[in-house]
């Protein structure tokens, strides 16, 4: 019987989305850090925020969340806490990011049966490719929200992006709509995310490359252009 030309394909999708995952995390865990720095400072100018200290402060921080964030299981009661008590991370970036931490578990904890080296069945293969493309562009979303956050606390300050508790729960969530969207439209969203910039630093780069070269030869294997 003639071997899957998909097994191999689904495995290499499963291992972007885990590095994929651990992006999001380091993400998370400098927004926080940055968040802990910088609280307390907003009536200083930014060149006095933001110096070699804090930096290297915000560094060692970040180092010591990452691991913590990275081994939080889903519905953590403490990891919600911690992240909702902060009031600068809207209830639905907390709830989405909760999201992210399941399904980071289910790549973890994979089925065996979708590594079958005899299973053929294109269609079969198209659904992994649409969930793939949909928990890429949560992740994508969720990292530029906190990013927009992260900087806007630098730059602005904590009490500029603390949520009113009346508003708390009335944010837009970004990740509204998501299970409707298309796979040509999905494709178009990651392929803005993928641009790689003179901002993205070595490892942010390569990790674009690697994932162009994965959806590349998605496409030739499900025949598209």
């Amino acid at each position: 019987m003639k071997v899957s030309k998909y097994r191999d394909i689904i495995f290499l999708m499963n291992q972007e989305l885990l590095v994929n995952y651990q992006s999001l995390s380091n993400d998370l865990a400098f927004s926080m850090a940055v968040f802990s720095i910088m609280l307390g400072k907003d009536e200083l100018p930014v060149e006095k925020k933001i110096t070699d200290e804090s930096s290297a402060n915000v560094s060692r921080m970040q180092s010591m969340i990452f691991p913590l964030i990275s081994n939080t299981p889903y519905n953590d009661e403490d990891f919600i806490e911690s992240l909702t008590n902060t009031k600068v991370y809207p209830l639905n970036l907390v709830d989405d990011l909760n999201e992210a931490i399941s399904c980071q578990k289910q790549s973890q904890d994979l089925d065996p049966a979708l590594f079958d080296p005899y299973d053929q069945d294109l269609d079969c293969f198209k659904e992994e490719v649409q969930e793939f493309l949909k928990r890429l562009v949560m992740i994508y979303r969720l990292r530029f929200w906190l990013k927009d956050i992260t900087e806007g606390i630098e730059q602005y300050g904590v009490v500029a992006y603390t949520v009113p508790d009346d508003d708390n729960d009335s944010a837009a969530d970004i990740l509204a709509g998501l299970e409707e969207e298309t796979h040509q439209s999905l494709l178009t969203e990651l392929s803005h995310y993928l641009v790689t910039t003179l901002e993205d630093e070595d490892d942010e780069k390569a990790d674009k490359i690697n994932l162009v070269s994965v959806i590349t030869v998605i496409k030739k294997l499900t025949g598209e252009k």
